[in-house]
């Protein structure tokens, strides 16, 4: 299987084993609920026996909208357990995203709050349902929809009441169980991620099972994750960065804390009583922890490893944050595609870690660069990133074209186009500099936006910067400069020019336009989104 890298070990076997091992041990908790491995096993046999009962069948697909809950792991489990295929979509999408991910996919189920920061999920899902005749059933999570057509609460899932008429052959879900007829097999499609639809309607990424859990299992290798480490998850669970957090602690046996709030003070509560050790996030959540003045009203000498990804965090960013928390950062890079390109290690130097570098390939995946030419990029050479791999996505759900379109050839020959700028130094430590699309071609010169943005996050006075390209009728593209200063500092063009003459870069690099923001608008996967400072009116 995959060079023998895929194994037949799946994510419910290895629950079922540490439900033996340890079954007393706390596995899960968030705000409200602590679950131990046992409690986390019998409660996600129950779900799963029970979406099988209300008439869903194995290979179907079942929409996810969760916050950071341990409903969430629960319905991962269970949905593998029923042989359902769980798409799991940010919580702060609306009906306007999840009617194009329904209309793709055929969803035949969801699975949200009842009720999540103002919204009422089981009143959006009645309209849907009016709507598309497929997606026909809904379970709810905390919160009661007595009554409801096709709607059901968590809670008789969760005991197995009231939902169907159970085969008298199941095993008491209580009891130590046989193998889950319906599961997936290793080499079976198990997961959909779908992207966040920053180019046009959201894409369905496929994972088979084998190959999401060989990068769990890498990267506890990678980072040395155990099971004496308490894995806190403080960004969304559905994106990329969440899901290694999840996967890694179940290789490792270890303990998931998830942080529901990704206010600063209530993550330090968090981190501090529950003595995280590891933290899997992303920039811009990061660097809300930096924004606190003083660190020192919580204890975090447990912490000592903190990954990032999603998008890329600046070296000056990562500095502060190794300095002030006292943890490693060990910045990675992956997509909805490949959950993961690289990763840094904890043994890599400073000037690696800290330094724009998000690390080598995990056993079982493959790099390239290519240049302009098509050849392989040298050493030192920026070209266009190529990943492929036994721990990558197989292409998108139904949608054979496009998954040829981005892996050029379909099976494991294909090379996925990131469309990532990057190059290798000597070691075969990857650096990102950008995106293809963009790179802003000003006046005939070509200046990368990364490496402007690395420049202006070097400002005392500056907490985040994006550089975009805007239109210009004489230079073709122009530079804006879009910068949110940290709290309390003041900022004008003047202050950032000076400073970047200071840097001695070429002139022609320097921004054109200046936007200064109280924060950036982000894609809900947590990326920027830059078509939107593009096209915004300076002043707005």
């Amino acid at each position: 299987m995959a060079e023998g890298l895929w194994t037949e070990e799946t994510m419910v076997s290895r629950l079922r084993s540490l439900a033996k091992e340890k079954a007393d041990a706390l596995a899960a908790s968030d705000a409200q609920r602590r679950l131990t491995w046992a409690e986390l096993d019998s409660e996600s046999f129950r779900v799963g026996r029970s979406l099988r009962e209300i008439g869903l069948k194995r290979g179907e697909l079942v929409l996810v909208q969760l916050p950071n809950w341990v409903e969430n792991l629960l319905t991962r489990y269970a949905l593998k357990r029923a042989g359902l295929l769980g798409a799991y979509v940010p919580v702060v999408w609306r009906e306007a995203e999840l009617e194009r991910v329904v209309r793709s996919s055929g969803a035949r189920a969801i699975v949200a709050p009842a009720r999540f920061l103002g919204t009422d999920f089981h009143e959006m899902f009645q309209r849907m349902r009016e709507k598309f005749p497929n997606l026909q059933r809904g379970v709810f999570v905390r919160g009661e929809v007595a009554g409801s057509a096709g709607a059901f609460c968590w809670e008789e899932f969760a005991t197995g009441k009231g939902v169907g008429s159970p085969d008298p052959k199941t095993p008491d879900p209580l009891a130590v169980q046989e193998d889950d007829a319906q599961a997936f097999e290793p080499w079976e499609v198990s997961l959909i991620s779908v992207s966040s639809g920053s180019t046009g309607a959201p894409k369905l990424c496929e994972w088979p099972e084998a190959a999401h859990w060989l990068a769990g299992r890498g990267l506890a290798q990678r980072l040395e994750i155990s099971s004496q480490d308490v894995v806190g998850i403080f960004c969304p669970l559905g994106g990329g960065a969440g899901a290694m957090g999840w996967l890694v602690a179940l290789a490792a046996g270890a303990r998931i804390v998830l942080g529901e709030s990704f206010h600063a003070e209530e993550m330090l509560d968090t981190i501090s009583r529950e003595r995280v050790s590891f933290i899997s996030t992303v920039p811009t959540i990061l660097l809300r922890l930096l924004d606190v003045s003083d660190l020192s009203r919580w204890d975090l000498s447990a912490l000592r490893l903190i990954r990032t990804g999603t998008a890329a965090i600046s070296q000056a960013a990562a500095r502060e944050a190794e300095r002030r928390l006292g943890a490693k950062i060990v910045p990675a890079a992956g997509s909805m595609e490949a959950i993961m390109f690289t990763q840094t290690s904890p043994h890599d130097p400073p000037e690696i870690r800290l330094g724009g570098s998000v690390g080598r390939p995990l056993p079982g995946g493959e790099v390239r660069i290519l240049g302009i030419d098509g050849a392989p990029a040298q050493a030192g050479e920026v070209g266009e990133l190529e990943i492929r791999g036994a721990y990558t996505g197989s292409g998108y759900f139904g949608d054979v074209h496009a998954t040829q379109a981005a892996w050029g050839t379909l099976g494991e020959e294909g090379w996925l186009r990131t469309g990532d700028l990057a190059f290798m130094n000597s070691d075969r430590s990857l650096f990102i500099v950008g995106r293809v699309r963009d790179v802003i071609v000003r006046g005939g010169h070509k200046i990368f936006p990364t490496e402007l943005e690395e420049l202006l996050m070097q400002h005392p006075a500056v907490r985040e910067a994006v550089v975009v390209g805007i239109p210009h009728e004489k230079l073709g593209e122009a530079t804006r400069a879009c910068v949110v200063p940290r709290d309390g500092q003041s900022l004008t063009q003047d202050d950032v020019r000076d400073f970047l003459k200071l840097k001695q870069i070429a002139t022609y690099k320097f921004p054109d336009e200046f936007l200064l923001l109280y924060e950036l608008p982000r894609l809900p996967g947590g990326k920027v989104d830059r078509k939107n400072l593009a096209s915004r009116e300076l002043g707005l």
